[in-house]
């Protein structure tokens, strides 16, 4: 699968890089009642993430740079935060682990709670940073306004359609979704 983020900047966060990632893996969704995502520890997803950098005339069909890098979305197992039981979602730039996000996982959403690396630690996110809500249908929009650690961030998502999207694997039908982050900076992905 690829993935495409557009940041104002080279240094594209770990959050924008997660919300890429579950927009990505949101065409895994299973039958109701199941989670939407697979949640068994060791599957894992493969991506090709192209970041890109807007010319400087901010016209997002002509980037100023690409960059193409493999990234791999894995289940890494669980951990126990204030007696609460996570998934480990482990997102790795080729082998080397970038870091891990602390989410839950239901028929009706995904759920951010928290991210770790080796740098910081535990950062808390409060509330649950919404990745993913359903229905799974043009319109439905969610935002998250609230901190990571100490940061206040505001992001507005949207399921903007589903598209037919051919890759090495098949073809696939897939969901776009659309977001946009005005704090701390802003940025956009799809």
């Amino acid at each position: 699968a690829e993935a495409i983020e557009l940041s104002p900047q080279h240094d594209v966060s770990s959050k924008m890089k997660l919300a890429v990632a579950i927009a990505a893996l949101a065409p895994l969704i299973c039958v109701a009642g199941e989670p939407l995502i697979p949640i068994a520890p060791g599957t894992a997803w493969n991506y090709e993430l192209l970041v890109e950098t807007p010319s400087k005339n901010h016209d997002l069909t002509e980037p100023d740079d690409e960059q193409s890098a493999p990234v791999t979305y894995r289940i890494g197992g669980t951990e126990t935060i204030d007696n609460k039981q996570f998934l480990r979602l482990q997102i790795l730039h080729g082998d080397l682990l970038e870091s891990t996000d602390l989410i839950s996982v239901n028929d009706h959403e995904i759920l951010c709670s928290a991210r770790a690396d080796d740098k910081t630690g535990i950062t808390k996110i409060n509330p649950p940073q919404p990745m993913v809500l359903s229905p799974f249908r043009a319109g439905t929009n969610w935002k998250f306004d609230g901190t990571i650690g100490d940061t206040k961030v505001a992001q507005r998502y949207e399921i903007i359609g589903a598209e037919d999207v051919e890759l090495p694997a098949g073809k696939f039908r897939a969901w776009r979704i659309h977001c946009d982050q005005t704090a701390p900076t802003r940025g956009t992905i799809d």
